[in-house]
Formats: C-alpha cells, sequence, structure tokens
C-alpha cells in the first residue's frame, strides 16, 4: 500500500514533467552550456552539463520526502524493503517513459536524460543519508538498469561507435558483451535485445 501510494503520486509530478520536456529541449536548443574537464570528447560519456527541466524539482522533492520520512519513522529492515519495491518501480517507469517507448533524440538530450536519471539516484542517497545498510551498492542497486540506460544514450564519439558495433554485430559473446557493459556504463542488467531498443532511440543509430 505505501509502496503504491507513493508510486502513484511521484508519477502524477512525472507526468507534467513529461508532458513539457519535449517543449522544454524545442524552446531551448542550446540546453547544453557547461563544458566537461575532459580533454578529449570522444572518450567522454557526458561531454557538457545540460540544463535541467524546472519540472523535475517537484518529483524528485516529493520521493525525498517520503524516503527521509519512511527511513526515520520505520525500522532498517522495513524502509529498505521498502526503498528497493519504491526505487524499482519508478525506475521502471521512467525507463519505459523516457528513453525506450518514445520519439529518437540526438546525444545532447542523450546527456540531459542521463543527468535526470543521475539526479533521482543523488536524491535518494541524500534523504537516505546512510541509513541503509551495504551503503552505496544498496542505495544504487533498484537504479541500475536506468542507469545503464541513461549512459547509453549520453555515449559519444569512439564510445557509442565501440557499443553500437558490439551490440548489433555478430563477433562478441553474450560474456563478452557484457563485459563491454559494465565496463562502459558499470553496469550489465539490461538485455541484448533491450539494449538494442534503447540505442535506437538515438537519431545517429542507423542500424
Amino acid at each position: 500500500m505505501v509502496v503504491q501510494q507513493v508510486c502513484i503520486e511521484v508519477e502524477a509530478q512525472l507526468k507534467a514533467h513529461f508532458y513539457t520536456y519535449v517543449f522544454f529541449y524545442l524552446e531551448c536548443p542550446s540546453h547544453v552550456h557547461i563544458r566537461s574537464s575532459s580533454p578529449d570528447p570522444n572518450t567522454s560519456i557526458v561531454a557538457e552539463a545540460p540544463l535541467i527541466s524546472q519540472t523535475l524539482l517537484p518529483p524528485l522533492s516529493l520521493l525525498s520526502t517520503y524516503l527521509s520520512y519512511l527511513s526515520s519513522t520505520l525500522s532498517q529492515t522495513t524502509s529498505t524493503v521498502l526503498y528497493r519495491r519504491i526505487s524499482t518501480n519508478l525506475s521502471e517507469h521512467i525507463l519505459h517513459r523516457q528513453i525506450l517507448f518514445r520519439g529518437t533524440f540526438d546525444a545532447a538530450e542523450g546527456r540531459a536524460i542521463l543527468a535526470e536519471c543521475e539526479l533521482f539516484l543523488e536524491t535518494c542517497k541524500t534523504a537516505l543519508a546512510g541509513i541503509l545498510p551495504g551503503g552505496k551498492i544498496r542505495v544504487e542497486a533498484p537504479w541500475g538498469k536506468l542507469l545503464q540506460a541513461g549512459r547509453l544514450v549520453a555515449l559519444e564519439g569512439d564510445l557509442w561507435v565501440g557499443v553500437v558495433d558490439s551490440t548489433f554485430g555478430t563477433s562478441d559473446q553474450e560474456e563478452e558483451w557484457k563485459k563491454t557493459m559494465r565496463t562502459v556504463t558499470s553496469y550489465s542488467d539490461l538485455s541484448r535485445e533491450t539494449v538494442k531498443t534503447i540505442l535506437r532511440r538515438r537519431n545517429d543509430c542507423h542500424i
């Protein structure tokens, strides 16, 4: 009941964000303006820091409030279980709405999507403030698929070309392909077929 209530309320706030998202990026073609410190843009996942839409703040704030309240009023075991279920549901919702089932987008918008995905994780880390056992790994685990997808759509240069070739090619065996995923994104939670769908969301993936 608690999980359902939290997810319904956060997803309702996200609906407004998703509705205005496309207009935000259409009206702000120069929405990336802070350059990365990486000297080689071909080896950087995030070349520039994107401007985050203000419509994302209400769902982030609501999620933070709920997680802080649950972790401060319930036992560690119960709050851990609830956090895992809430985060898993929300991450899947965002993955489907923001990446898998939408139109195509360019690398710049991919970087913006990644920034938003990472904001959800950072919000959880701040709200829980080290309360969960297992530390960083336990907090990140429910967001693994979303973070992997976000990091994939934000790739550029040689990394982007290498991941596309590895995923759609026939030379890489499954374990070798998963190793590539872990090297590039730190995760290998998504199936190869799902990754193909994700890569095709980028308008420079012509396979």
